[in-house]
């Protein structure tokens, strides 16, 4: 099941975060981010902290969940 990232990010508005940029790109799995992450796909959400974002950013719009 594909869930938009609006909706996503709708439904953590509760936890107020300091900032988000909306958009309807959807997504059908997530992965947790880690420093050896060499591949990246469109509809993945990847999860992590911002000190395990990859050093060359993907070429391709990929969406992230930092925190």
């Amino acid at each position: 099941m594909a869930v938009k990232i609006s909706g996503l990010l709708e439904s953590l508005s509760d936890l107020n975060p300091t900032s988000a940029r909306n958009c309807s790109h959807e997504v059908r799995t997530f992965r947790l981010l880690n420093n050896t992450l060499k591949d990246f796909y469109t509809d993945c959400i990847y999860i992590g902290k911002t000190s395990q974002l990859p050093s060359v950013p993907p070429s391709a719009p990929i969406s992230f969940l930092l925190i």
